[in-house]
């Protein structure tokens, strides 16, 4: 018996055979390898095409499954999702719609969310937690994005969906600010430079944020302080944080540690975090850069909004002189564009880690030109900030009562007041060549 081709057509019942030398079976609009040249006997051959048959009915019956299943939850998936999904699922169709049901939740948020298959795996085994965060993604409830921080959240480091639910108000709140109309400033090129700036001359910087100047040892902001002598009637006692005075330093340092990796704090920056802590841990003080952190700053909207601040600022005073960079007033420029990693950013790592910064300073790299007759300029400047990471009295009074930060803010306060743990000063060093034009 040679290979054959089977048309078979479901809505008529038949089907013809004739010898050929193809490989496959065509069934319903389905194709099907069919080992025809190695069936002995008929009984075989009809074992295998009906076996063909089955696979058609359950697809089709798959589809009527995936029909339902939209009209229930008032879906209307593309042609591309349904095709993924039937090719994906993994339970019986054309029993139990539940059981079909909740399969298709899983591939369904492994399409909207990009879920790898860790993730859908995990969302199967929790049931609960897979019916509340389709429900949130088919009504909009949240965005994507934080669906996805929900479920990377509860894998990696538990707790219940209610914990993540009720801080996303925290981590996506707005600091009230407004940058310029800047939008025309054009970023042309960026890097993080291993070379510290000190060799340059200092254009112009931002100035101090009140309370925070840093000129020692004459001049030390609170939150760079440290020693012995920490007031512990400053700590609440409803949440209990004053118990804490009496701890030993290794659990105050388990507190605060467990506060830098807080998921909810800090999704992206887990690594930069413990070197963080490690840095603590020396008391060495003094400036810290960690060049994981400036990569991930370097491409920040904050940071981007704030070196185009600094070039519409550059704009406005540009015009002042025609474009002569050499005579514009420094004295004169403006000083609010210092960059905050607030705004959005609690989940990403970068407010626990950074929040507001002290102090920009930039650089010019000696390359500025100026076009007369169109009016545009391209300059390289090096950006280069500051921020004091350490606690001081404001900080610890407005952060110990939260309860997402724990035990972990007092904790860092008792570290640095009571037991003479040394802060230090994180910083950020950006380059970025930006193009602007007088005409705007």
């Amino acid at each position: 018996m040679g290979l054959v081709v089977l048309n078979f057509d479901l809505l008529i019942g038949d089907y013809t055979a004739s010898p050929c030398y193809e490989t496959t079976a065509s069934v319903g609009h389905e194709i099907f390898e069919v080992d025809c040249e190695n069936a002995m006997t008929l009984g075989d051959f009809v074992n295998g095409l009906n076996e063909c048959i089955d696979i058609v009915k359950n697809d089709e019956l798959c589809k009527i499954a995936l029909s339902t299943f939209e009209a229930t939850y008032s879906l209307n998936l593309s042609q591309a999702e349904k095709d993924n999904i039937l090719q994906n699922i993994n339970v019986p169709c054309g029993g139990d719609q539940d059981e079909f049901d909740e399969e298709v939740k899983v591939l369904y948020l492994g399409i909207k969310l990009n879920l790898d298959d860790d993730q859908k795996a995990w969302l199967q085994n929790h049931q609960d937690i897979l019916d509340d965060i389709f429900t949130y993604q088919i009504n909009n409830t949240y965005p994507s994005e934080a669906l996805n921080y929900f479920i990377w959240a509860m894998k990696n480091h538990g707790n219940n969906l209610d914990f993540y639910t009720d801080g996303y108000d925290l981590w996506t709140k707005d600091d009230g600010y407004s940058p310029p109309n800047s939008n025309f400033i054009e970023i042309l090129d960026s890097y993080v430079p291993t070379i510290n700036p000190s060799i340059y001359t200092p254009l112009t910087n931002t100035g101090f944020r009140e309370g925070h100047e840093y000129n020692p040892p004459d001049i030390i902001p609170d939150d760079l302080r440290h020693g012995y002598n920490g007031d512990c009637k400053l700590l609440s006692k409803i949440p209990p944080r004053i118990e804490l005075c009496d701890d030993s330093e290794e659990v105050l340092l388990g507190h605060f540690k467990a506060l830098l990796l807080n998921p909810l704090l800090n999704r992206d920056l887990q690594n930069v975090a413990t070197d963080y802590y490690n840095n603590w841990i020396l008391g060495i003080g003094g400036n810290y850069f960690n060049k994981e952190l400036n990569d991930y700053v370097l491409t920040n909207s904050h940071t981007i909004n704030t070196v185009k601040d600094f070039g519409k600022y550059l704009n406005d005073e540009l015009k002042k002189v025609n474009g002569k960079i050499d005579e514009v007033n420094w004295n004169d420029f403006k000083s609010n564009y210092v960059p905050k990693y607030s705004e959005g950013e609690l989940h990403t790592g970068l407010q626990i880690l950074i929040n507001d910064t002290e102090i920009m300073y930039v650089y010019s790299f000696d390359d500025f030109n100026f076009n007369s007759n169109t009016k545009e300029w391209i300059g390289t400047f090096y950006f280069q900030t500051f921020d004091n990471f350490g606690m001081d009295k404001k900080d610890l009074l407005k952060s110990q009562n939260v309860p997402y930060f724990g035990k972990g803010f007092a904790s860092w306060w008792l570290l640095q007041h009571s037991r003479n743990n040394i802060p230090f000063r994180t910083e950020l060093r950006q380059v970025f060549k930006i193009k602007g034009n007088l005409n705007k």
